[in-house]
């Protein structure tokens, strides 16, 4: 149960608090209480964020702002939503609410020498946690300092307030509220994606993974060919498959970036008994949630956790993306619509395409049915916010004893299995 009315520790998170503190928080508790290795993290609760709302006179602006919006004309709604944003991002906190912040922020960073414990500033993940829509919300990685925390916590929440999250929802936005999460940052010698069935070809007696040195994604961002994958199979953990991706360059966190050393460029990432771990790993998550899953990754100092776990999907094939290319984008509606039944793998991806390019430019020159396909796009994207709350997660009636305010929490990664890796991390830097 949460104790405090601005902040919750993993530890504290149950099913129950899901309007507290968002899905996504509720997922990384429900990991952290069943002693999965996830880095430590809080949430900075709805609650916080409605309060902050309120003293700021944001509610009152957009209760009275959203009366002149049309909310048929996108150009309209555009103006409102930046107004809002810079709204959210010009918030003040009192000081009671930093002084809360600031010491959750410096005890992500506690470290224990010897006898002694000090805190000091760390770097962090800031990621928004909703608890209706899962509208796309900014993610912020490797943010340092206490101020560049806070900064960032209002940008999060002012995400939630995007073009098409506004006309997807119209009206029912004055309703949203969204925790954040402020997670320690991981700084991985390797890490990836594990899928407990295979995306590609639906088969759900196999899993597979993606390994890269460092962070995944600003690498595949940047060089999608990147990396290795591995095929293994579920039941006897037999690796099936591997293939090695030469990787020249790697990125320790999200700004930097550095040579991998020309002897590990083509060298497989993970050995044997390091794949099958990880597949134990996932196939534990598999039987708690019941459901086919994706994992996210990361070995830091020889040992893994686990960043991040969303229901599995199905990838479409190259085949597939090119047919949505080519097809998605006709002008002619009712042919897209027939696209659906043929191709529907090939249709979702160019639907996601669609989205996401205009999401980034909304100024961008679009086909005649641009409008339908976005309206049609978010629709599918709530149809899978819906699967992906369907994940059973246990509603424990007993509660845990109440953690003392000042007690240092739970350090995961001295729970957590040993991976022993192929090089020491020094010997990935130039």
């Amino acid at each position: 149960m949460v104790l405090g009315r601005n902040i919750a520790w993993l530890r504290e998170i149950n099913a129950r608090d899901q309007e507290l503190v968002g899905w996504k928080a509720v997922v990384l508790g429900d990991l952290f209480n069943e002693a999965f290795p996830v880095p430590m993290a809080f949430a900075v609760t709805t609650q916080c964020m409605m309060d902050c709302f309120k003293e700021n006179a944001v509610l009152d602006w957009m209760k009275e702002a959203s009366h002149r919006v049309d909310w048929d004309s996108e150009e309209s709604v555009r103006s409102f939503s930046e107004q809002l944003r810079e709204k959210i991002e010009r918030i003040s906190f009192s000081e009671m609410l930093k002084k809360d912040l600031k010491q959750a922020y410096l005890k992500l960073g506690e470290r224990s020498l010897s006898s002694l414990s000090t805190m000091e500033e760390c770097s962090v993940a800031v990621r928004g946690s909703p608890t209706e829509s899962d509208w796309a919300m900014e993610s912020e990685l490797n943010i340092s300092g206490f101020d560049s925390v806070l900064e960032s916590i209002k940008r999060c929440w002012a995400s939630l307030y995007s073009v098409p999250a506004l006309m997807g929802g119209k009206r029912s936005f004055s309703q949203w509220k969204a925790a954040v999460v402020v997670q320690k940052m991981a700084k991985p010698d390797m890490s990836g994606t594990l899928y407990t069935a295979d995306p590609w070809n639906e088969r759900k007696e196999s899993m597979a993974l993606e390994v890269v040195y460092g962070l995944q994604a600003p690498l595949l961002e940047e060089f999608p060919e990147s990396g290795d994958y591995y095929q293994v199979e579920k039941k006897s953990l037999k690796v099936l498959e591997k293939k090695s991706q030469r990787q020249s360059v790697f990125y320790p966190t999200m700004q930097s970036r550095q040579v991998v050393a020309t002897r590990l460029q083509e060298k497989q990432k993970l050995t044997d008994n390091q794949i099958i771990l990880l597949c134990k790993m996932g196939k534990q998550l598999e039987l708690h949630y019941k459901m086919a899953l994706e994992m996210g990754w990361a070995i830091e100092n020889a040992r893994p956790m686990v960043l991040q776990v969303k229901p599995w999907k199905r990838k479409p094939t190259e085949a597939e993306k090119e047919l949505a290319e080519d097809e998605v984008m006709k002008t002619d509606l009712a042919e897209v619509t027939r696209m659906e039944k043929r191709a529907p793998h090939a249709f979702d991806a160019g639907l996601q395409l669609l989205v996401e390019q205009y999401s980034k430019d909304q100024n961008v020159e679009h086909h005649q049915a641009v409008e339908q396909l976005v309206k049609l796009g978010l629709e599918k994207h709530q149809q899978n916010v819906n699967a992906a709350k369907a994940i059973p997660l246990e509603d424990k009636t007993e509660e845990a004893p109440a953690p003392e305010p000042a007690e240092p929490e739970r350090t995961e990664s001295d729970e957590a299995e040993t991976i022993e890796p192929n090089d020491p991390a020094q010997e990935l830097k130039e």
